[in-house]
């Protein structure tokens, strides 16, 4: 496989929806789906087309990609066909443990989850909402004990910059032996 030629990486934005307020949000976050998304059939096809690149790492995401009720069927499908499958959700209500469970059921290798402060009012602060924090640190547990492969992502901002060393030492707490995490 030539990587000059083909991608390693494919990163795909489900939706647009998400119930956070994020300061950074790329994604121009929307309380509820544009109709305009791919729906099941597409996004399956696009997955084989995504195959037919050799073995890229595939990510779901947003938004947040629990806002799609057909989130669980794209990840098994995306297993199915031999596609390296994560999922990055947002900490919103809809990420509790039976949909965690469910990631791994469906085959995804990791969860990997935002963590854009080294405390709970710098990180909801960030993310718009209260009470995310605790909601990600709690996603990140229950996916530990489980077995599913964890890692936090930080998006770094003027915001955030520098609080990294005290993120750096704070991660030994949120995610200990955690081998993605702020090395």
């Amino acid at each position: 496989m030539d990587f000059n030629q083909s991608p390693m990486l494919v990163i795909w934005e489900v939706t647009q929806a998400c119930d956070l307020a994020c300061v950074h949000c790329r994604a121009s976050a929307q309380s509820s789906r544009d109709p305009r998304e791919l729906d099941t059939a597409q996004g399956f096809e696009l997955l084989e087309q995504i195959k037919s690149f050799g073995n890229p790492l595939v990510v779901f995401t947003g938004g947040d990609p629990l806002k799609r009720p057909d989130l669980y069927a794209l990840i098994r499908h995306s297993v199915k066909i031999g596609l390296r499958t994560n999922v990055t959700p947002s900490a919103t209500p809809l990420l509790n443990e039976a949909a965690i469970d469910r990631f791994q059921e469906c085959g995804a290798s990791r969860m990997a989850i935002s963590l854009d402060g080294p405390d709970a009012q710098s990180h909801d602060d960030f993310r718009g909402i209260p009470g995310t924090f605790d909601r990600a640190m709690t996603a990140l547990y229950h996916a530990r004990k489980i077995g599913l492969e964890t890692q936090f992502q930080t998006t770094v901002t003027r915001r955030n910059m520098a609080r990294l060393p005290e993120m750096r030492r704070s991660r030994k707490t949120w995610a200990p032996g955690c081998g993605a995490c702020f090395s």
